[in-house]
């Protein structure tokens, strides 16, 4: 029987610990920081001995921790740590479980937007963030939700389109004459991978669509982005392409001053990447030299890797090494 993944994220914006063990002994396994929702991948065995995750700050085992075990990662395939609501010096647990749907509702309007559903209250999405709709499609067999702008222009979204997208974007159309501007909804449908590339790097990059590696003749520019731009990849695994980032190697050693052309290098971003990683950072060294890729935030779905595999066995044998 093959293991079950769950991603743990950390939201309670403080730097946490996760350990393993059970009775009351643990083994740190990694450190959760706190920014942009750091997350770590847990393989659990279904034929293994029950096992217990800790997780708080490491300086107590009171308010400031709590206990995820294995039967909550046969359960869910998302735990996120979060503050209590009522006593924010606690933490909580906000659970997906494996046979539930998640769509990502985007507010890319602008403004805020109220997101309206039969029977509950309004709920406002800020400008740039985001909300998760939940739906079991064993019982919700209603998930249609209203968009509405703040001039009150409203858009429905079905349970057809729910059930089929795993993000929806909502932005604004433009007026013509005097129609009103309405939200409009981008979807990114279910079977492709999402992932964030940003350019970390001093100078701008291009991102481009290679047949070949290392930047060959056969490539095509996507997008060009200068310093903290982003740009989202929707990766189709059926069409199997790669891509390129390509960047100015000005600052190379051996490099002239004048008027000589920067050096262009390229990076390569296979498929496997994308199936593996929901962002992807480009980074360069600290003489601005050469740029790497910094492959982050794991999916779910993605089997842990040899690393790691390796990194709990020499756990076993020779537990020394890490403490």
């Amino acid at each position: 029987m093959k293991p079950l993944k769950t991603v743990v994220i950390n939201r309670s914006g403080t730097e946490l610990e996760l350990k393993e063990g059970n009775g009351g002994v643990y083994r740190k396994l990694t450190t959760l920081g706190n920014k942009d929702s750091a997350k770590y991948v847990i393989s659990c065995d279904q034929n293994a001995t029950y096992r217990e995750y800790w997780v708080g700050t490491g300086v107590g085992d009171g308010a400031d921790s709590i206990t995820i075990t294995s039967d909550d990662c046969a359960e869910y395939k998302t735990i996120s740590i979060v503050n209590d609501p009522v006593d924010h010096a606690k933490l909580k647990l906000d659970t997906i479980n494996r046979n539930v749907k998640v769509t990502a509702v985007v507010n890319q309007t602008g403004g805020d937007v109220k997101l309206e559903k039969d029977g509950a209250e309004p709920l406002v999405i800020r400008k740039d963030e985001k909300f998760v709709i939940k739906s079991d499609p064993e019982e919700a067999k209603n998930c249609n939700y209203m968009v509405v702008a703040e001039g009150g222009s409203r858009t429905p979204i079905s349970t057809k389109e729910v059930s089929k997208a795993q993000i929806i974007n909502v932005n604004m159309s433009g007026q013509t004459g005097d129609t009103v501007p309405k939200p409009t909804l981008d979807m990114v449908p279910r079977g492709l991978h999402v992932t964030e590339v940003t350019n970390k790097t001093s100078g701008p990059v291009k991102v481009k669509h290679c047949r070949g590696q290392g930047g060959s003749n056969e490539s095509v520019d996507v997008a060009t982005l200068q310093t903290n731009e982003k740009y989202t990849i929707q990766y189709d695994p059926k069409k199997g392409r790669n891509y390129c980032v390509e960047y100015s190697c000005s600052a190379a050693p051996g490099a002239s001053s004048g008027s000589q052309a920067p050096n262009l290098k390229s990076l390569d971003v296979f498929s496997k990447d994308f199936a593996e990683f929901e962002r992807i950072d480009v980074v360069e060294d600290s003489a601005g030299a050469e740029a790497r890729l910094e492959k982050l935030e794991p999916r779910p779905e993605i089997a842990t890797s040899t690393t790691s595999i390796l990194s709990r066995v020499l756990r076993r044998i020779i537990p020394s090494w890490f403490e």
